[in-house]
């Protein structure tokens, strides 16, 4: 197993940072949100969930709603009758807009231009989650 020494790591950015000549990059890469782990409710948990937790969680609250639950067992069936029958958060906003921008002012594929423009605000989920979608799907 590879280690690294802490303290030399730090001096090596110290001294890139300091100097004006030594070009620094910084690369996150996916996952790096969900590394960090918080104490949420007692339970241990991501800070910011990964796809698959950012699905459960999206999909637990807009099934809680009940101006949403219907709609969005209608999208997750049509998304299967389409050939994915396990669809992420990505698929699910991605199917969602394309139908919103179809039914303009009234509906496509039986979901109402009312309903599919609710998924995209903040009324729909927390506003945690909000802002996780923005920056993961901007």
């Amino acid at each position: 197993m590879q280690t690294h020494d802490l303290v030399r790591q730090v001096r090596q950015l110290e001294q890139a940072l300091s100097s004006d000549k030594i070009a620094v990059a910084v690369l996150l890469g996916a996952g790096c949100g969900s590394s960090i782990r918080v104490i949420d409710g007692g339970a241990e948990q991501p800070l910011v969930p990964d796809i698959a937790g950012l699905t459960r969680e999206v999909g637990t609250r807009l099934s809680a709603r009940d101006d949403l639950r219907e709609p969005y067992a209608g999208v997750l069936r049509q998304l299967g009758e389409d050939g994915n029958g396990a669809p992420n958060v990505e698929d699910i906003l991605s199917h969602v807009r394309t139908l919103r921008q179809a039914a303009g002012r009234s509906e496509a594929r039986g979901l109402k231009a009312e309903i599919l423009s609710i998924w995209t605000t903040r009324s729909a989920v927390s506003p945690r989650l909000v802002s996780i979608r923005l920056c993961l799907f901007a």
